[in-house]
C-alpha cells in the first residue's frame, strides 16, 4: 500500500481512533509490537509486516469497523465494494476477528452506568479498571 494513503488517514485519526484501530488488530499482531504503536502509521506498517495487507481489505475493513466511511475514499473504495469484497475473501486471508469486533461493538455501546456495573463484576486490578478507562482497555 502506499505510504502517502497511510499518512493520509493517519491525519484524520484521533488518538483515541488509533486505539481502537489496535484493540481491533490484537489478535493480528503481537502484543509486544502493537505495544509500542502511537499512531495509525506504525499500526498500518505493523500490519504491512505481517503482510495482512496483501489483500487491500484489512485497512478498509478497520475503517468501516470504527465507522469512518469517509477515509475510504482516499483508499478509492467504498462502503459497499469493501463489504462485497469481505464476503468474497477466501479463508486463508485474515481479516479483523468476529470476536474482536463483537467485543468492539460492546464497548461502544456501553454506557456510564453499565461500565460502573461492569467494573464492579470485573475482578481485575484497580490499574486497569481506572476511572478513565475504556471498555477497550480492560478486554484486551
Amino acid at each position: 500500500m502506499d505510504p502517502h494513503k497511510f499518512h493520509k488517514i493517519d491525519e484524520n485519526l484521533t488518538c483515541s481512533e488509533v486505539a481502537q484501530l489496535k484493540f481491533l488488530c490484537m489478535d493480528l499482531i503481537p502484543k509486544k509490537r502493537l505495544e509500542t504503536v502511537t499512531d495509525a502509521k506504525e499500526l498500518f506498517l505493523r500490519l504491512e509486516e505481517q503482510a495482512l495487507l496483501d489483500d487491500g481489505l484489512l485497512i478498509p475493513e478497520l475503517l468501516i469497523t470504527i465507522g469512518h466511511l469517509d477515509l475510504l475514499g482516499i483508499l478509492e473504495m467504498s462502503k459497499d465494494d469493501v463489504e462485497r469484497n469481505l464476503l468474497q475473501r477466501d479463508m486463508s486471508s485474515k481479516g479483523v476477528s468476529d470476536y474482536r469486533k463483537m467485543l468492539f461493538r460492546i464497548s461502544e455501546d456501553m454506557t456510564e452506568e453499565n461500565l460502573r456495573a461492569v467494573k464492579f463484576l470485573v475482578e481485575l486490578p484497580r490499574s486497569k479498571l481506572g476511572t478513565s478507562a475504556s471498555p477497550t482497555s480492560w478486554m484486551a
